[in-house]
């Protein structure tokens, strides 16, 4: 449901998880190293 709204409506979405799977879905994705925001 929020997939869908972030796609209909233009929004952000921020999505913190521990799930590979559940990044995939994702176009943009980061890493969270040494304390740091990192493009994956």
């Amino acid at each position: 449901l929020l997939a869908g709204l972030h796609q209909d409506q233009a929004l952000v979405l921020l999505v913190v998880t521990h799930s590979e799977a559940l990044a995939e879905r994702f176009t943009r994705k980061y890493e969270l190293v040494d304390g740091t925001l990192k493009p994956c």
